[in-house]
């Protein structure tokens, strides 16, 4: 691609990585997965969630289940957008924000370390998250 954005975030045990692509002249990002494994690999993309402008794949497991966040752009925000969680499966794209009982407790685990190891002075937390 020319004058293309382009970002890898994960990789599974097979070689299917996930990430993102945008073109000119928005950019706006469309999340998508590669097999690396290909002399030439094409990047697929995955369906965004209704009503989301842009997204990026973040991780692939090796049943190639692909989570991802995505940007609703939203005027009641002061910013004008906020972010969304994805899990595709199967074929499906589905947002995980309808799962959660508090949204705003997955910016909160991110900050305390449930996604990841914990930062200094910060209590792990879990949030409460249905996968259909």
């Amino acid at each position: 691609m020319l004058d293309a954005l382009e970002s890898v975030y994960g990789i599974n045990d097979t070689g299917i990585a996930c990430g993102a692509a945008g073109t000119p002249p928005t950019y706006n990002a469309v999340p998508g997965t590669c097999d690396t494994r290909q002399a030439t690999p094409v990047f697929q993309t995955i369906p965004l969630p209704a009503g989301a402008t842009a997204g990026t794949a973040m991780a692939i497991n090796n049943s190639g289940d692909v989570v991802g966040s995505c940007v609703f752009d939203d005027p009641s925000f002061n910013n004008g957008f906020h972010f969304g969680a994805f899990l595709y499966q199967n074929g499906t794209t589905t947002l995980l924000d309808t799962l959660i009982s508090d949204p705003g407790s997955v910016s909160r685990a991110r900050q305390d370390g449930a996604c990841g190891p914990p930062s200094e002075g910060s209590a792990s937390k879990t949030s409460n998250i249905r996968i259909p």
